[in-house]
C-alpha cells in the first residue's frame, strides 16, 4: 500500500480533471460497499490503510483518523488527541497504531490514547509522508529529507535520500520510495532494489514472496525476478499511483489516477468498476485484509471495500433496463436471454448487450414471464398477451384468436420431440412444429394454473399445478402427487428434475425431494433444517450437484442429501435478498443466473468459499453508571493480557459491557455469546448486539465470558474473560458485622450484671407469655390468610373445569396490553412486524352444545366442560392463561406469539379439539367440537386503545369466532400481521372497523382460516 510522490500530486490532479469524462454505464458490476463522510468516514481524501491485529481498519486522511470494525467508524481528530487532522500514512504493530502526520510528527495510539513522539531528528515542521513499523518493534518514517527508525526510545538515520512511501516488502524486510527504491532488512541495512535511468519516475512499488513490482511514469510496470527486470506497459489509463501484489503467484492489483486494474497471473488486464456507473476515480491506496476483502481508498471519493464473493450483479444501477428478470435462456452463441416484466427481451453476451425483443419488434407485449430456445434454436417467448417465436428471419406470434386457450403464458420448455410445452392460466399446452394442442380441465388435467414445467429423461411432463399439487404426464394420462403422497403442502411454486433423477420441489413449507420412480414420503427441508423462510419460490441445481433453493429470505445452498451448508442474502453480495419465482438458470459455463426482487445475480460456484477467519473479541469499554471504569482498560483476544479484572463499587447500578468482533465479510452477522459465571457457566444464545448492561450485581466474585462467531459460524479461537469483584455496602461488610456481634455482646453482658435475679424471672415469664400469645396470634394469622387465599382462588376460578373465570382474566388482560404497548413504540421502521411477539386472544364456542345437553342431559354437557377444560389445561404454556367466559365459551391469553408462532399454536388447540370426544350413558360417542376466532394484538402501531378497554378486543375475537361458525363451524378463524416492515396504523381504528365487519382486513393484517390438520377421531 503506498501513495504517490508529493511533488507530482498536484500534476496528477490536473491531469485526472482534463481527461475524466462522463463514461458509459457498466452493464455488469461486483458488489462493492462505499464508505464516505455520510457513513462516518472522517474525510474523504485516503492517503493510507493498516489492519491491526484485532483485525481493526485503520484509515488515514487528510481531515483525521479512523478505526472501522466493519459496522462502525471510530473517528480521531485533533479534538481526540491527535496532533495534526492531515494524516499521510498508517501502520499497525499488534493493537498499536504508528500515526504520521503532515506537520506535527509522529504519533502513537497505545489502546488507550494517542500520544505524540519526541525528539524526531529531522527539521521542526517536516512532512511526514511514509511510516511502518516492523516486528520486532522499530519504526520507520519517510519524508522528504529521507528515512529514520525509531527503536527503544531512540531514534536513528538509515538514510538521506526522499522517501514518499515505505511498502511491506518479502519476510522481514520493507521497501522505502524515493528516486530509488531502497530494500531494508531487519538490521535496518539500506540497499538500492533497481537504479533507474534519468528519464524514469518511481512511482510505487510491491512485493511480495516471489516477485517484486515496480511502476514508473506512463502506466509503465516493472517485473523484478532476481536481477532482472521485465518491462511491460499494460492496456489501463492514467499514472499509477498504487500498486498491491497478490500473496502468492503474479496477480497484481493497480490503482491509477484513473481508476482501478486486475492484472491476472496470465496477464490480460482487467478494469474494476467500484461502483455500478464505472465513473472514473483517482485510487490512494489498497490493503488485502486477512478475510480477503480488497479496500481501495481514492483521493475524494472515500473508501471501497470489494468482498471476496464471487457474485456479478446485474442492476439498474448498472445499466440493466429491468427492474428484475423472471426467466432465462441460453442460445448456441452463449448469450443469456432474459424474460422482464418492464422491458420485454433482453439478452447478454459475454461482455455486452446482445439483440433484444420488445413491442417495436411485434411482441404482443413487454411484460415477459418466460421465454426458452427450442431444438432448432429458435427463441420462444411467453407474455401475458400470447406467445411468439422468433428465428433468424421473422418472429411469429399466437393468441387466443390463433388457438390458444389462454394468453397468459407462465412457463416454457422445449419438448424432447421438437416444439414446446407450455404452461398457462387456464392448462397445459403444447406445439408439435405444425399445431397447437391443449390440456385443461375438461380434458383430465387435475387443476387449472400451471406455474412451472420439467421434462423427464423418460419423456414424461412434471408439471406444478396451483393449489393442487404436482402431476406428471405421460402423453395421455395425468398422474397427480399431493400431500398423501408426502408433498408437505399443495401450496407449489416450482420444481426442478435433479442430476440424480430426483424432483426437486419448492413448496411454501420449504424443498421437498424425492426420486422420481420413488413412492415413499420424500425429503423436507424447512426452517428447521436452516432455511432461512419456508416459501422456496426458485430451484436450480451447479455442477456439483448442489441445490440452490431460493427464498423469500436468501438463497439457501443444499447438499444433495439434504443438508442446508449456507445461506445468501444482499449482505453476502446478492443483488436482493429475495427470490424471483421460478427464475434460476445454469449456463454451459457451469454459472448460476438468479433473478431476484431486485437485479439480476451471477454467480460462479467453483469461486465459492468459506470465510474460515476466526474473529478476535475486543473488549472497547466497560462503563460504570454511564461513565467508563476507572481502572478499565481495552483488552483482547490478541494480547498477552486477555483477561481484565475490575472492582466494582457498591453503589454501581448499572454495568455495561461495550465489545466487538471486527470483520469485514457480512459484518452485520457477527453474533456474540455471553456468559456471567455466577449465573450459570452455559454462554447466551447468539446475539448481534455490542453490548449488554447487568443492573444491580449483588455483591460477589463474577467471570464475565465473551465469544465471537463470523457470519459462517466460525467462532472466535479463545473466550475474553473479565474477572468481576462487586464489593458489598459498607453495612453488610464482614467487619461492620464483627463490631456489631462485638457491641451486641458487651451490650448483653451489661443488662446481664444490672439486672436482678427477680426481674430476670419476671422477664422470663413475660418471654413465655409473650411467646405464647404471639403464636396464637400468627397461627390465627396464618388460618386467616390462608382462608383469604381460597376465597381469592375461588373467585377468579371456574368450579366446574379449574380454569381463570372472567376476573381473572380481568386481571392480567390490561396489564399485558400497556406491556405491548411500550414494546411495539420500541420497534423501527425495518422492523418485520411478522416477527414481533405479540399477545395473542383464541374465542372458543362449542359447537352444537345445546344439542348435547337436549339429548345426554346436562350431566353429560358438564362432562364436555370439563374435558374441554382438561384440554386446555395440558396445552398451555406457564405464560399462557385460559378460562371460561360463561356457558359454553372459553378464552385463551397467549404471550409472546409471532405471526409463524400464533398460526401453529392456533392449529394445535384446532387439532386437539378436532380429537376430543366423550362416552355417552348409552356407549354412543359424543364428539367434542369448536369453533374459534382469534387475532394477534395490539391491531396497529399507532394510536393504541387503554387497557381499560380490553373488553373489546374479546369481542372482536368473539365476532372472529362467529364467523368461522358461519363458515361451517370446526374451524378457526383469525387475524395475524402480514410478512413485512413495521406499518403505521391505528389500533383505535382497526378495533372499530372489525367490530362493524370482521371481514373488513385492516392494513398489513390478513384473515387466515384453518381447518383440522388430522382426522378426527
Amino acid at each position: 500500500m503506498v501513495r504517490r510522490p508529493f511533488f507530482l500530486r498536484a500534476a496528477l490532479i490536473a491531469l485526472s480533471a482534463a481527461v475524466l469524462l462522463p463514461s458509459p454505464a457498466e452493464c455488469q458490476w461486483r458488489p462493492t460497499r462505499h464508505f464516505t463522510v455520510r457513513e462516518g468516514l472522517v474525510q474523504s481524501q485516503v492517503s493510507g490503510m493498516a489492519q491491526d491485529a484485532d483485525g481493526y481498519l485503520w484509515v488515514a486522511t487528510q481531515g483525521g483518523l479512523c478505526r472501522f470494525d466493519g459496522q462502525t467508524f471510530r473517528r480521531f481528530t485533533r479534538e481526540d488527541g491527535l496532533p495534526d487532522n492531515v494524516v499521510n500514512a498508517v501502520d499497525t504493530l499488534n493493537s498499536d497504531a504508528w500515526i504520521a502526520s503532515d506537520l506535527a510528527g509522529l504519533a502513537h495510539w497505545d489502546g488507550a490514547s494517542i500520544e505524540t513522539i519526541p525528539d524526531l531528528p529531522l527539521p521542526e515542521g517536516e512532512i511526514l509522508r511514509a511510516v511502518r513499523a516492523l516486528q520486532d518493534g522499530t519504526i520507520l518514517v519517510g519524508s522528504a529529507k529521507g528515512i529514520v527508525a525509531y527503536r527503544n526510545g531512540h531514534w536513528s538515520v538509515i538514510d538521506s535520500r526522499p522517501v514518499f512511501a515505505i511498502v511491506k516488502g518479502a519476510g522481514e524486510s520493507v521497501l522505502a520510495l524515493g528516486r530509488i527504491a531502497l530494500k531494508i532488512d531487519k538490521n535496518l541495512e539500506a540497499v538500492p532494489l533497481l537504479e533507474l535511468a534519468e528519464d524514469q519516475t518511481l512511482m510505487a512499488a510491491a512485493e511480495n514472496s516471489n516477485h517484486t513490482w515496480i511502476a514508473i511514469e506512463h502506466h509503465t510496470l516493472g517485473l523484478i525476478q532476481g536481477n532482472e527486470v521485465t518491462w511491460m506497459t499494460p492496456d489501463i489509463e492514467g499514472e499509477v499511483v498504487v500498486l498491491l501484489t497478490d500473496e502468492s503467484g503474479s496477480g497484481l492489483w493497480i490503482g491509477t489516477d484513473q481508476g482501478l486494474w486486475r492484472r491476472h497471473a496470465d496477464g490480460t488486464v482487467e478494469k474494476i468498476s467500484l461502483r455500478p456507473r464505472g465513473e472514473r476515480l483517482e485510487i490512494s491506496a489498497l490493503l488485502k485484509d486477512r478475510e480477503g476483502n480488497l479496500w481501495v481508498g481514492t483521493w475524494g471519493s472515500g473508501l471501497f471495500q470489494i468482498p471476496p464473493t464471487p457474485w456479478t450483479l446485474f442492476t439498474q444501477e448498472t445499466g440493466f433496463p429491468a427492474h428484475s428478470a423472471w426467466a432465462f435462456s441460453e442460445d448456441e452463441d452463449g448469450c443469456i436471454w432474459m424474460a422482464t416484466t418492464d422491458a420485454g427481451v433482453v439478452s447478454w453476451c459475454g461482455d455486452h448487450w446482445g439483440p433484444t425483443l420488445g413491442l417495436e419488434d411485434g411482441l404482443p407485449s413487454e411484460t415477459v414471464f418466460t421465454l426458452a430456445h427450442d431444438a432448432e434454436g429458435s427463441l420462444w417467448v411467453g407474455t401475458v398477451n400470447g406467445v411468439c417465436r422468433k428465428t433468424e428471419s421473422s418472429l411469429r406470434c399466437w393468441d387466443t384468436g390463433d388457438g390458444l386457450t389462454d394468453d397468459f403464458i407462465r412457463h416454457l420448455i422445449p419438448r424432447r420431440d421438437g416444439g414446446m410445452w407450455m404452461a398457462t392460466d387456464l392448462g397445459l399446452a403444447m406445439w408439435d412444429g405444425s399445431r397447437w394442442q391443449f390440456w385443461g380441465e375438461d380434458q383430465g388435467l387435475p387443476g387449472r394454473m400451471v406455474r412451472s414445467l420439467a421434462e423427464g429423461q423418460d419423456g414424461r411432463l412434471w408439471m406444478v399445478l396451483d393449489n393442487v399439487g404436482i402431476a406428471s404426464f405421460d402423453g395421455t394420462a395425468f398422474e397427480v402427487i399431493n400431500e398423501s403422497d408426502g408433498l408437505p403442502t399443495k401450496r407449489v411454486w416450482t420444481l426442478a428434475l435433479s442430476s440424480r433423477g430426483e424432483l426437486l420441489v419448492g413448496t411454501d413449507a420449504g424443498l421437498w425431494i424425492r426420486g422420481i420412480n420413488d413412492d415413499g414420503p420424500g425429503l423436507v427441508i424447512g426452517v428447521e433444517h436452516g432455511l432461512p423462510n419456508s416459501s422456496v419460490i426458485a430451484v436450480t441445481q451447479d455442477l456439483n450437484g448442489r441445490i440452490w433453493a431460493g427464498t423469500t429470505h436468501g438463497v439457501s445452498v443444499i447438499t444433495p442429501d439434504g443438508e442446508v451448508l449456507r445461506t445468501f442474502t444482499a449482505h453476502e453480495g446478492l443483488s436482493d435478498t429475495e427470490a424471483a419465482e421460478g427464475s434460476a438458470l445454469r449456463d454451459s459455463q457451469g454459472r448460476l443466473w438468479l433473478g431476484t426482487a431486485y437485479g439480476v445475480t451471477v454467480v460462479d460456484p467453483t469461486l465459492l468459499s468459506r470465510n474460515l477467519v476466526a474473529p478476535e473479541v475486543v473488549l472497547e469499554n466497560v462503563r460504570s453508571n454511564g461513565r467508563t471504569h476507572p481502572a478499565f482498560h481495552p483488552i483482547s483476544t490478541t494480547g498477552e493480557d486477555s483477561a481484565l479484572a475490575l472492582r466494582i463499587d457498591p453503589g454501581t447500578t448499572h454495568l455495561r459491557f461495550e465489545f466487538a468482533a471486527p470483520s469485514f465479510v457480512a459484518p452485520e452477522l457477527v453474533r456474540f455469546r455471553l456468559a456471567l459465571t455466577c449465573f450459570g457457566k452455559q454462554f447466551s444464545p447468539p446475539t448481534t448486539d455490542r453490548h449488554i448492561t447487568y443492573h444491580a450485581l449483588p455483591a460477589g466474585k463474577y467471570k464475565f465470558g465473551i465469544q465471537a462467531v463470523n457470519n459462517d459460524g466460525v467462532p472466535s479461537a479463545k473466550t475474553l474473560w473479565v474477572d468481576l469483584d462487586v464489593r458489598p455496602p459498607w453495612y453488610r461488610t464482614q467487619w461492620f458485622q464483627l463490631i456489631a456481634i462485638v457491641m451486641a455482646a458487651l451490650l448483653g453482658a451489661g443488662l446481664f450484671h444490672l439486672r436482678n435475679r427477680g426481674r430476670l424471672r419476671r422477664q422470663a415469664w413475660l418471654e413465655e407469655e409473650v411467646e405464647q400469645r404471639t403464636s396464637d396470634l400468627d397461627s390465627a394469622n396464618r388460618q386467616i390468610q390462608e382462608q383469604n387465599r381460597q376465597l381469592t382462588e375461588l373467585s377468579r376460578t371456574d368450579p366446574l373445569t379449574g380454569l381463570g373465570n372472567r376476573r381473572a382474566l380481568a386481571d392480567v388482560l390490561p396489564v399485558e396490553m400497556s406491556i405491548l404497548k411500550r414494546e411495539v413504540i420500541r420497534l423501527g421502521p425495518g422492523d418485520n412486524i411478522s416477527h414481533y411477539h405479540a399477545a395473542v386472544i383464541m374465542m372458543i364456542d362449542l359447537d352444537h352444545f345445546k344439542a348435547v345437553n337436549d339429548r345426554w342431559g346436562h350431566d353429560v354437557g358438564d362432562q364436555a366442560l370439563e374435558r374441554c377444560g382438561s384440554v386446555l389445561s395440558d396445552e398451555m404454556r406457564e405464560c399462557d392463561q385460559a378460562v371460561r367466559w360463561g356457558g359454553e365459551e372459553f378464552v385463551i391469553l397467549a404471550r409472546g406469539m409471532d405471526r409463524e408462532g400464533t398460526l401453529v399454536f392456533a392449529q394445535r388447540i384446532l387439532d386437539r379439539f378436532n380429537k376430543c370426544h366423550l362416552e355417552g350413558p348409552d356407549g354412543t360417542v359424543i364428539p367434542i367440537r369448536a369453533s374459534f376466532g382469534f387475532l394477534q394484538f395490539p391491531l396497529g402501531t399507532t394510536d393504541f386503545q387503554s387497557s381499560d378497554q380490553w373488553p373489546r378486543l374479546i369481542d372482536v375475537a368473539d365476532r372472529l369466532m362467529y364467523l368461522a361458525k358461519k363458515r361451517g363451524r370446526a374451524r378457526s378463524i383469525g387475524l395475524v400481521w402480514r410478512d413485512g416492515d413495521l406499518p403505521h396504523v391505528s389500533a383505535k381504528q382497526n378495533c372499530k372497523s372489525l367490530l362493524r365487519n370482521p371481514e373488513a382486513i385492516p392494513d398489513a393484517m390478513e384473515l387466515v382460516e384453518l381447518a383440522p390438520s388430522i382426522e378426527s377421531d
